[in-house]
């Protein structure tokens, strides 16, 4: 029998993949549209636009911005800031930031020629605040040529590792630092972990929260 805790942190976790997925559905739904609106496709979008522009070009028209961060403390007071899955460290804040209006915060870095870094706080300023518990990464990239790997065009759940290469490359168990081979794994021990595979475990698993997940 389930007790309350147990009924409550299972509640929780299910809002969290519910919201994280309807993040990445917006968010991949907003390239399709772009390339059916424009007759373009996805590897042809020009990724040396900057990160304002490339969420002016792409994303915006899809999202509705309600506020533009300019700083780190303009979207989170110091004592909420995002932190590591670690729970002690505190994670990267990038620069270019943006409230959406159901009170989500959207980050883009530019990460290379033909790649962009993503992450959502899938509840705003509100606690925990914390890598893989409500704050995930997620990996675009365009273009993307390779000499080991055929790298498909296109959105990631998850963060990259090596050169560039997106989390479909990886076991699962290498995205939860039990085995070696991937930087920045979805882990709490693990002392490379940035805990920025988190999502890509989430949809690996078939958008759940698994038992073996570092919640």
């Amino acid at each position: 029998m389930l007790t309350i805790p147990s009924l409550v942190t299972s509640y929780r976790k299910q809002e969290t993949v519910a919201s994280l997925k309807k993040f990445y559905s917006r968010l991949n739904q907003a390239f399709i549209l772009y390339e059916a609106k424009n007759n373009i496709a996805i590897q042809d979008f020009n990724t040396n636009l900057d990160e304002n522009e490339f969420l002016d070009e792409y994303i915006a028209p899809s999202f509705k911005i309600i506020k533009h961060c300019k700083d780190r403390e303009d979207c989170y007071d110091a004592e909420n800031f995002v932190k590591v899955l670690d729970r002690k460290t505190h994670a990267y804040f990038y620069p270019k930031t943006v409230v959406l209006s159901d009170g989500m915060f959207l980050g883009i870095r530019k990460m290379g020629e033909n790649t962009f870094m993503f992450n959502v706080d899938i509840n705003g300023a509100k606690k925990p605040n914390l890598t893989g518990r409500d704050v995930f990464y997620f990996f675009f990239t365009s273009n993307y040529s390779s000499i080991n790997k055929d790298i498909k065009r296109g959105l990631y759940a998850g963060n990259f590792s090596g050169l560039y290469y997106p989390h479909i490359y990886y076991s699962r168990e290498q995205l939860l630092g039990i085995s070696s081979g991937y930087e920045r794994p979805c882990s709490k021990s693990n002392d490379n972990s940035t805990s920025d595979a988190c999502a890509a475990v989430i949809m690996l698993d078939g958008w759940k929260i698994s038992n073996d997940y570092p919640w």
